[in-house]
């Protein structure tokens, strides 16, 4: 919500809706900022380091238990034990 209350302000501050060349004023520079954050967003998620071995690692999370075994849960035990 803050990027819509920004961009509005660009918008008012550089025009308004009085009249279409009014309104293109003001759209102008807030498209402008709105690409310039979106680049810089963009930018930052480029930046950010990683999983290695993503695949992998994903594909032995994703795999299903062995065929025979039960995957042992937190209540089981509980039970095992009383």
């Amino acid at each position: 919500m803050l990027g819509i209350a920004v961009l509005a302000s660009v918008f008012t501050a550089a025009g308004g809706y009085g009249t279409p060349a009014l309104f293109v004023a003001g759209l102008r520079p807030a498209v402008v900022v709105g690409a310039v954050v979106l680049a810089g967003g963009a930018l930052a998620a480029l930046l950010v380091p990683g999983l290695r071995g993503g695949r992998e690692t994903t594909a032995a999370l994703a795999a299903p238990p062995p065929r025979g075994r039960r995957p042992s849960l937190p209540e089981d035990e509980d039970a095992d034990q009383s």
